[in-house]
């Protein structure tokens, strides 16, 4: 059994190194000086890299078949009629579900009784796999609980996070109240949820790098672009992101702003690019099973995408719209492949979309805050909140229902995609462009040979 496990890690690893040798020499325009060098360095870290995440992968942590023990909620969230549960026991994290009137306080501390499995995968190639989305959560069991009670107060930012969107919800008007919970503690009403979902707007709710990129850039103009203003940002994001839940794409996001802020500190060239690879392989070598998280992998691939397109699309509102419609296209197989259908009004709505709701949600959050402090005219700001959110959501519910129509997963779409990614990556790297079909061809061989990439 371990030999067969070893082999399987050995040729995965051998894989990774294969492709990124045969990437490297395709892409180079000549060979300079060090060439080289550089090469043999960037594949010993390759295969580095990749032999420590393939046995982080392959490492499965000890979790008794049943016990009884004390565990701390860290989240709960709906699923069906159920409520999902993520505990953190002596054993290590893990998921239960319960039935939701049964279902603790996020925070608190229970006393549990169960027997622990292992996660189900997929019924399909692509299709939802609860072992994929849970150890990316870092839980390695799946818990059926025979007895669960609190015998703990709630506590710590799982207790905080339920404490603000209670205030939410007695001191704001229903929209405002939705959208200041998902701007800061992650959580989404489903009736928003669901207008965006028909808009293809789901991303502006989802705690990434649009909400990290408002934050960081109301606090430069605030504090400046200096010292100061650098060490604000950095302190402000993180604790944005731990306050959310830790999401996969918030936490790229803050990896990508600390290394810019490293780079501006420092004196040296800001690469966006650059800062977006960077940051997903650091958090893949810390939990390799992020690789599998739809939110992380569409995180990093619309910003990679934005960020290398940057460099050859104008800085101008027709370049901005041309990035919008073009984002919609290079994601699609991956929303399509997980939810079965993706709606085409997103390739119109988010060239209007993403910059008004750019500027309302900075609005939302300063006319929400006279009615959570208690401040005169509280009512009229909170007026003018909810105002602009229905006006916000009439727009989409009109704009959704001119454009009817919806994508499914499909192997054009898949090569759309692939050859509008790799075009603008080998623009930004200023790669051959004849070496495009080479490039291509690699990569679809990949998705077609590992569907579950999508």
């Amino acid at each position: 059994m371990w030999l067969a496990q070893f082999c399987a890690l050995f040729a995965a690893a051998a894989a990774s190194v294969l492709i990124t040798a045969a990437l490297a020499f395709c892409t180079a325009r000549r060979s300079p000086r060090g060439f080289y060098a550089v090469f043999a360095a960037v594949v010993v870290c390759c295969a580095f890299a990749s032999s420590f995440c393939l046995a982080r992968l392959a490492q499965d942590e000890p979790f008794p078949d049943s016990a009884k023990f004390t565990a701390r909620v860290l989240l709960v969230r709906p699923w069906g009629r159920s409520a999902a549960l993520l505990l953190e026991t002596p054993y290590g994290r893990a998921a239960a579900y319960v039935p939701q009137k049964e279902a603790p306080r996020a925070g608190a501390e229970v006393f549990v009784r169960a027997a622990s499995f292992e996660f189900k995968k997929a019924e399909r190639p692509g299709g939802f796999d609860e072992r994929f989305y849970w150890r990316a959560r870092n839980a390695s069991r799946r818990l059926v609980v025979f007895e669960m009670k609190e015998t703990g107060a709630p506590r710590g930012l799982a207790a905080w996070r339920a404490r603000v969107e209670r205030a939410f919800a007695e001191k704001l008007p229903p929209l405002s109240s939705a959208y200041m919970a998902a701007l800061t503690t992650g959580a989404r009403d489903d009736d928003i949820q669901e207008l965006h979902k028909k808009a293809g707007t789901s991303h502006l709710l989802a705690i990434s790098g649009f909400h990290v990129a408002l934050l960081a850039g109301a606090l430069f103009w605030l504090f400046g672009k200096n010292l100061r203003g650098a060490i604000v940002v950095s302190a402000a994001i993180w604790l944005y992101v731990a306050a959310a839940g830790a999401p996969a794409g918030g936490l790229r996001a803050a990896l990508m702003t600390e290394l810019c802020l490293a780079a501006f500190l420092a004196g040296r060239p800001r690469s966006a690019f650059n800062g977006v690879s960077c940051a997903a392989l650091f958090l893949l070598l810390w939990n390799p099973w992020y690789f599998f998280d739809l939110g992380f992998r569409l995180s990093v691939l619309a910003a990679l995408f934005i960020s290398a397109a940057a460099s050859v699309i104008p800085q101008n509102w027709k370049g901005a719209a041309a990035v919008a419609v073009l984002v919609w296209f290079v994601t699609a197989p991956l929303t399509a492949s997980a939810f079965g259908l993706i709606p085409m009004a997103g390739l119109v709505l988010n060239i209007v979309a993403v910059p008004w709701f750019s500027l309302i949600f900075p609005l939302v959050a300063l006319l929400s805050l006279p009615a959570l402090a208690g401040l005169p005219f509280a009512r009229i700001a909170a007026a003018a909140s909810e105002a602009l959110l229905l006006f916000s959501h009439k727009a989409l519910s009109a704009g959704s229902s001119l454009v009817p129509w919806a994508a499914g997963p499909s192997s054009a779409l898949t090569a759309a995609a692939l050859v509008i990614f790799i075009c603008a990556v080998c623009a930004r790297c200023r790669v051959k462009m004849e070496t495009v079909p080479i490039l291509c061809a690699i990569f679809l061989f990949i998705l077609l040979y590992c569907p579950s990439m999508l």
